[in-house]
C-alpha cells in the first residue's frame, strides 16, 4: 500500500510530461519524477530491509551479467557524477564471467546505493567502480 501514492505521482507526471508545456514547466516535471523514482527507491529499500528483519526476504537465483549491471548503472550515474564535476570510472577485469547465478535485483540494488553513495559523499576526483571475479580459496 505504501508504494500505491508513489507509483501514482509518477504515473500522473509522466502523463504530464507527455502534453504539451513550457520549458519551465518541463524542468519542474522532470525533477517530480527524478524525486519520486529516488523516493520509490527508498521505499523499496526500507521494505525489503523490514523483509529481511523478519527473515522473510525471498532471493531469486537467475543467471545474470555482471559488467552489463555494472555498465547500466554507471549510464544512471554518470548525469549526477558529471554535475559535481567528477568523474565515474569503470574497471571491469577480464576474467570477470559474462553469466554469474544470483538476484539480479538484489544485486543491482547493493551496487547502485554503493556506487551513488560514493558519488554523493566524493567532493572532487573520480569514483571508480571495480568488478573482479571472486577466486576459491
Amino acid at each position: 500500500e505504501i508504494r500505491t501514492p508513489m507509483n501514482a505521482i509518477m504515473g500522473m507526471t509522466a502523463i504530464m510530461q507527455r502534453g504539451t508545456q513550457l520549458p519551465h514547466q518541463r524542468v519542474y516535471l522532470d525533477a517530480i519524477a527524478l524525486s519520486a523514482e529516488n523516493l520509490l527507491r527508498i521505499i523499496n529499500d526500507i521494505l525489503d530491509l523490514s523483509k529481511l528483519d523478519a527473515d522473510r526476504l525471498d532471493l531469486e537465483m537467475t543467471p545474470m551479467d555482471p559488467g552489463a549491471l555494472v555498465k547500466s548503472l554507471v549510464q544512471e550515474l554518470g548525469p549526477k557524477a558529471r554535475d559535481k564535476g567528477l568523474e565515474l570510472k569503470v574497471d571491469l577485469d577480464p576474467g570477470l564471467p559474462a553469466s554469474i547465478q544470483g538476484d539480479p535485483t538484489r544485486l543491482r540494488q547493493l551496487v547502485f546505493n554503493l556506487a551513488e553513495n560514493a558519488v554523493k559523499y566524493t567532493t572532487a576526483g573520480h569514483v571508480s567502480i571495480k568488478a573482479r571475479p571472486a577466486h576459491d580459496r
